[in-house]
């Protein structure tokens, strides 16, 4: 039987990512914002950040959000986009 963990990981392969799973962040690098400096790689489709309280653990969750989102000025959002 074939290990799924090897199944897996050959499905989130570079090559084959985006068609198997969608728009996925590849790699993070933030450098001096609230103390973090920080570069991941995500190579799986789950990755865990454990680390002592504020030490940036939700500020790299964060930006990682953000990169997925689109923004807009705050003068041109309306209420139904809050």
């Amino acid at each position: 039987m074939a290990d799924p963990k090897l199944a897996l990981a050959s499905k989130f392969s570079a090559a084959h990512r985006f068609s198997n799973f969608g728009a996925a962040i590849v790699s993070a690098k933030i450098e001096g914002f609230r103390g973090v400096n920080a570069e991941i790689n995500f190579e799986y489709p789950v990755t865990a950040l454990s680390g002592f309280n504020g030490c940036g653990k939700s500020t790299v969750v964060s930006f990682c959000f953000a990169a997925t989102r689109s923004w807009r000025p705050p003068s041109t959002r309306s209420a139904t986009t809050l």
